[in-house]
């Protein structure tokens, strides 16, 4: 199961506020370290002090959810490896 912790994130305007992130997030990042979310996209990048840069997805997405007719089509055939998850834990 993937487990979502909220921390708390100071934005470059000097806002602070809470952030929710997946644990495999949470078990890469560090304080100092930047992440950078995309509106719109479920892509998210943690960029460490010496440049270093990884991607993750923001969520995981269930199949059951992906195929809900309520889901957004233009993501429909988006990040389709958020997904893929479920299909392994099903087995």
């Amino acid at each position: 199961m993937d487990v979502m912790t909220s921390v708390l994130i100071k934005r470059n305007d000097g806002i602070e506020e809470g952030f929710p992130l997946r644990s495999e997030i949470m078990d890469y990042i560090s304080v100092g370290d930047s992440l950078i979310k995309i509106k719109d996209e479920n892509i998210c990048y943690v960029k460490k002090p010496n440049g270093d840069k990884k991607e993750f997805y923001y969520i995981r997405i269930p199949l059951e959810n992906r195929n809900h007719w309520t889901f957004p089509k233009e993501w429909k055939n988006k990040w389709m490896e958020s997904s893929a998850w479920d299909t392994i834990q099903r087995r």
